[in-house]
C-alpha cells in the first residue's frame, strides 16, 4: 500500500468525490458533480491544504484531507483533517489508522500544532485510540458531533505528554489563532 498525494493521481479524483457525495454530501444538498469541483482545491502536494490517498497497485483505497476552518463555529480552529474513507474492500486492515498518521505526519511538517477533526461517533472511535482528545460535543447539520484535537511537534511526530486542550470554557475558543498559511517540502514516509 502507498499513501501519496492526491496531485500524484489526479485520475481518482472523480472516484473520492463519489465516495465523499454517498458517505457525507448528499446529505448536504450538495450534487455529485459540486463535489467534484470543491475537491479540486486538494490538488497540492507543497501546500495546504491537500489530500493523502492510499493506492494498492492503481486502484485508490483510501483517502483523508489536511484543510482549514472545517466548522464556522471554531474560528479559531484552523488546521483539519477530515474526509477519512476507506473503501470497502481494505477496511478493517489499518487503513484508515495508516491514513490519519501520516496526515498528522505531513501536517507537522507544515508546521501545524494542532489538527482538528469531527466525528458523529460520540467516543470517538479510531481516532480516541489514535490518541485524540474530546473538546466539544454539538451538533452539525443536525446530527450530534464530537470535536477532537491532536497536539503535533515540529516534525510531525507525537509529543511525549499531550497536554490538555487549551479550551477557555467561556467562549469555547482555542488559543490557536491566526496562523499563515504554511508551505513546506515533506516526504511521504510510506
Amino acid at each position: 500500500m502507498n499513501i501519496t498525494t492526491l496531485t500524484e493521481h489526479p485520475h481518482h479524483l472523480p472516484t473520492i468525490a463519489e465516495w465523499y457525495y454517498e458517505e457525507w454530501g448528499r446529505y448536504t444538498g450538495m450534487s455529485l458533480e459540486d463535489e467534484v469541483n470543491r475537491q479540486q482545491k486538494y490538488l497540492h502536494s507543497d501546500r495546504l491544504p491537500l489530500m493523502l490517498i492510499a493506492i494498492e497497485g492503481d486502484q485508490i483505497a483510501g483517502a483523508t484531507q489536511l484543510k482549514f476552518y472545517e466548522m464556522g463555529q471554531y474560528p479559531d480552529y484552523e488546521h483539519w483533517i477530515g474526509g477519512v474513507y476507506v473503501d470497502t474492500p481494505f477496511r478493517n486492515k489499518g487503513l484508515a489508522s495508516k491514513l490519519v498518521r501520516e496526515a498528522y505526519r505531513i501536517a507537522g511538517t507544515f508546521g501545524v500544532p494542532a489538527l482538528y477533526l469531527q466525528t458523529q461517533n460520540m467516543t470517538g472511535g479510531l481516532y480516541r485510540k489514535l490518541g485524540w482528545e474530546p473538546i466539544h460535543e454539538t451538533v452539525s447539520h443536525g446530527l450530534d458531533t464530537l470535536v477532537m484535537v491532536k497536539r503535533l511537534t515540529a516534525d510531525g511526530s507525537l509529543p511525549s505528554s499531550i497536554p490538555l486542550s487549551p479550551v477557555r470554557a467561556s467562549t469555547g475558543m482555542s488559543d490557536f489563532g491566526g496562523q499563515e498559511r504554511l508551505t513546506a517540502k515533506f516526504s511521504l514516509s510510506m
